[in-house]
């Protein structure tokens, strides 16, 4: 094979590797969402919660290679809102994490909190895994207050992030995280009144 110079080159077995990587990082970039580099302060390996049957769960090998929905309790219909759009584009086996912040919740008022999350979802395969002391938000070093989507590598650690409303631009930002392209593009739906 001849490179662009003209001199003989050869094509590595890592070179598909790095191609990936670097197209991966070009749509992340050209997505606007927000990378970051892998740092081990940005990891949830290690951490244990518990969804809201009580059921323990390592957060680290769960939330390998997929994204994660990270919302406080407050923010519930902007989350809901995030989860509606986006768990129908996600691949069956690698549905969406979905962590509560309830770090602001009384503990007097935590039973309340699990009553109403299980009541919500009874019936489906959905998990809310609570966090009572802010400790996933503080370790992805996220902002207090707002609903984030955040991508993992398959070593626990933050791979990038991005937040804001549920819309196309967003939701395709997400997406892009953890490699996929909606083909069709998405788009928004069309305003009422307009």
């Amino acid at each position: 094979m001849r490179s662009w110079h003209g001199k003989r080159c050869s094509v590595g077995i890592g070179l598909g590797r790095v191609l990936r990587s670097c197209l991966k990082a070009l749509l992340v970039v050209l997505c606007g969402a927000h990378a970051v580099a892998d740092d081990a302060t940005a990891s949830l390996n290690g951490m244990s919660l518990k969804d809201q049957l009580g059921q323990s769960h390592d957060i680290g090998s769960e939330v390998s290679g997929h994204l994660c929905l990270m919302f406080p309790v407050g923010q519930h219909i902007i989350a809901k809102a995030w989860d509606d759009a986006l768990s129908p584009l996600l691949p069956k086996d690698r549905g969406l994490v979905r962590i509560v912040d309830a770090s602001d919740i009384a503990e007097e008022d935590r039973t309340r909190l699990i009553e109403r999350l299980t009541k919500a979802v009874d019936g489906t395969q959905i998990r809310f895994l609570l966090d009572w002391t802010g400790e996933a938000r503080k370790r992805m070093d996220l902002t207090d207050g707002d609903v984030w989507v955040v991508a993992c590598t398959d070593k626990g650690t933050k791979s990038g992030q991005t937040k804001g409303r549920p819309l196309a631009a967003a939701l395709t930002r997400a997406l892009a995280l953890i490699g996929i392209v909606p083909n069709p593009p998405l788009v928004d739906a069309p305003q009422k009144g307009r």
